[in-house]
């Protein structure tokens, strides 16, 4: 069985649900790592907070992380809404990451396979992973992915699968 680890931005990550669902049908254990830009971006500056980014990253401060945390939780709860009841949703902490000096709260991810991510794949489900940290530490989306493609290959339970990111 091959293994997707899917990237869905959060401007249409309830539309990409169906892309998930089809991919499950086919046969993939499937990852989703979602992001959440719009909806932060807009809710920060609904509360008149600074929105900075450097290198692609958002700059984040205790403030923002928390604008962070209720984007994240809301795109996790209407995305697995969407994929149904294969989804299990991870809404933060299950990544690892080391913090970038001069950003605030966030961090690089580390290639890993988390227990909750393994568990959720042996037992036929979706992991609909939101890309914050423990510390907690504000993660670019996209790198979590791929991180997670990294580490979910390399590690033992998943030496037989074939991974890719999407």
């Amino acid at each position: 069985m091959s293994l997707l680890v899917v990237k869905v931005g959060g401007a249409v990550a309830a539309s990409a649900a169906r892309h998930v669902t089809a991919f499950a049908s086919q046969h993939y254990e499937v990852v989703v790592v979602h992001g959440a830009g719009p909806q932060i971006t807009d809710e920060m500056i609904r509360r008149d907070l600074p929105v900075e980014f450097v290198a692609g990253r958002r700059v984040t401060s205790e403030a923002a992380l928390e604008v962070i945390r209720e984007s994240l939780a809301t795109v996790n709860a209407e995305l697995c809404t969407a994929i149904g009841p294969l989804a299990l949703p991870l809404p933060c902490g299950v990544l690892s990451a080391v913090r970038i000096p001069g950003l605030g709260l966030v961090g690089d991810p580390l290639p890993a396979a988390p227990k909750p991510i393994a568990d959720a794949l042996a037992a036929g489900r979706i992991p609909v992973v939101a890309p914050l940290a423990h510390g907690p530490l504000n993660v670019n989306g996209d790198e979590a992915a791929a991180a997670l493609a990294v580490g979910l290959q390399r590690s033992g339970s998943c030496s037989s699968r074939t991974s890719r990111a999407f």
